[in-house]
């Protein structure tokens, strides 16, 4: 199995509103059900931008993964299973290689800082999106 890296242009960092529930402090933290009081909300929080990911652990929302190959292994268990659970989510059966290939690619992710973004700007990001194939 192959996986390959779509790269998608995405609305301005300002209007971006990805909200998925991947399973992380699910039963001890309601996410945006907390702001929405919507059910189906409950569990889900934004989802930030991949870039500079090496600069930013702990992580997830909560700061309860440390390393990024922690990370990789979680996304590669499929998350943590719930009834809201993101359908984009779902275990990845990656092998040992495939793991240390992916966390290489979030290292190489390392940039230069991206200018504070001024409201109303037209600024837009390129980021990665792990897409795997069908097959």
């Amino acid at each position: 199995m192959t996986l390959r890296v779509r790269v998608r242009d995405t609305l301005p960092l300002s209007e971006r509103d990805d909200l998925h529930n991947t399973g992380v402090g699910w039963g001890r933290d309601a996410g945006r059900f907390g702001v929405t009081g919507q059910p189906w909300d409950r569990g889900r929080f934004k989802t930030p931008s991949l870039r500079n990911v090496t600069l930013t652990a702990p992580y997830m929302h909560d700061g309860s993964v440390n390393t990024l190959e922690a990370v990789v292994d979680f996304y590669d268990r499929g998350g943590r299973r719930n009834s809201n659970l993101d359908p984009a989510i779902r275990p990845l059966r990656l092998t040992s290689d495939q793991r240390s290939d992916l966390v290489a690619f979030l290292r190489a992710l390392e940039g230069q800082p991206v200018a504070p973004q001024r409201r109303g700007s037209t600024f837009r990001i390129t980021f990665p999106v792990l897409v795997r194939p069908p097959y």
